[in-house]
């Protein structure tokens, strides 16, 4: 048997040649706050697509095939990394159980910031849930922390996030144990003010950040 090429003629193992494999596409998750519940809708709208924001960006920087269905998101509005740890984690674990993930995108921290956790207790939490993903045998993917609020002016809370996302790009680069890409908060970022909201645009269901 073979497949045939543009010109109709026989390529494979019939003709001769090597043999052709498909790539079965790798299984992706998805762990955090709304700016990941946002990347694919829920399954109570009818909408459904990755064409926008930082997900497809980072999935095609990370290479193909990769797979994120609806049933893979976990990430919840208002969530914080506590929250992910104590309710996200659970249910991935029992899917993971079932078919294995190659890896799960994390997008959570600016609720904890905006709660006014510490830094301290904000790195702690950040790696305390890479522990819990790399115990599964599954690669951690962070986005860092993405920029919310309207205010025009540097705040607390946006110190500690620059901080948790310098932390978490030195960790990655370090210790192996995570994969950190820097940038993706560009592609939703709304440029227009220094430390504007994340244009609801790049989300899938347009809720405003």
């Amino acid at each position: 048997r073979g497949i045939k090429n543009a010109s109709g003629n026989v390529v494979g193992l019939s003709a001769g040649g090597k043999s052709i494999y498909l790539a079965k596409p790798r299984k992706w998750g998805l762990l955090g706050d709304s700016i990941a519940s946002q990347n694919i809708a829920v399954p109570t709208i009818n909408t459904y697509y990755r064409g926008s924001g930082w997900l497809i960006w980072a999935m095609a920087r990370l290479g193909w095939p990769a797979d994120i269905q609806m049933a893979d998101n976990y990430a919840a509005g208002g969530a914080t990394t506590r929250n992910v740890i104590d309710s996200q984690i659970p249910l991935l674990r029992a899917a993971n159980a079932i078919t294995p993930y190659d890896r799960v995108f994390i997008s959570v921290g600016t609720n904890d910031s905006a709660n006014g956790n510490s830094l301290s207790t904000m790195i702690a939490e950040q790696l305390e849930l890479i522990d819990a993903i790399t115990g599964m045998g599954i690669t951690p993917v962070h986005i860092g922390i993405l920029p919310r609020g309207n205010d025009g002016a540097m705040t607390d809370a946006k110190r500690k996030n620059l901080r948790v996302n310098d932390f978490l790009a030195h960790y990655a680069a370090t210790t192996g144990r995570l994969e950190y890409i820097h940038g993706c908060h560009e592609s939703v970022a709304n440029n227009a003010t220094a430390y504007g909201n994340a244009l609801t645009s790049m989300m899938d269901v347009n809720i405003l950040h």
